[in-house]
């Protein structure tokens, strides 16, 4: 509410060396894109948890929807991945938290609590692709889309 035009205000820390402000603002980047990750359409390295992780197969968009790797996605999130070839079921673990999901339906199951989809899990080259805008806010998470650089970051 007040004014700081010609002014200015006082930064929350000061860093006095312009070589030092590089590193600080570096360091303070990777501190806050510790619980993210972010992918980008039609190419196979991901950025995840202050690291470049590398996807079996790129994300990619169908019909208006951006997909993300199932396993890629929750393993990033930090979640434990176990498949059941009987089921057709990948089942994730966190904690006391476990997520069920049948790839041949188009639903969650959250500690048993059943979560719908809108859109469909998709299968491409044995592996499961998730519409990611659906499953991260299932799970809490915010979504960022960055039409220019054509990359979904999802927080937790």
């Amino acid at each position: 509410g007040k004014p700081i035009d010609g002014v200015g205000i006082m930064p929350d820390i000061e860093v006095y060396s312009k070589d030092a402000q590089i590193g600080f603002a570096i360091d303070m980047i990777k501190a806050n894109a510790a619980r993210q990750v972010t992918f980008t359409i039609g190419r196979k390295d991901i950025w995840a948890n202050k690291s470049i992780l590398q996807a079996d197969y790129p994300p990619f968009i169908d019909h208006n929807r951006s997909y993300l790797p199932l396993r890629l996605l929750a393993q990033a999130m930090g979640y434990m991945v176990e498949w059941d070839d009987a089921s057709f079921t990948a089942t994730l673990r966190r904690g006391q938290e476990s997520i069920e999901v049948p790839l041949r339906k188009n639903v969650f199951y959250i500690n048993g609590d059943p979560v719908y989809l809108e859109d469909p899990i998709l299968l491409r080259e044995n592996r499961s692709f998730v519409p990611v805008r659906a499953v991260a806010e299932a799970l809490g998470c915010d979504v960022y889309w960055n039409n220019d650089a054509r990359q979904v970051t999802v927080r937790w």
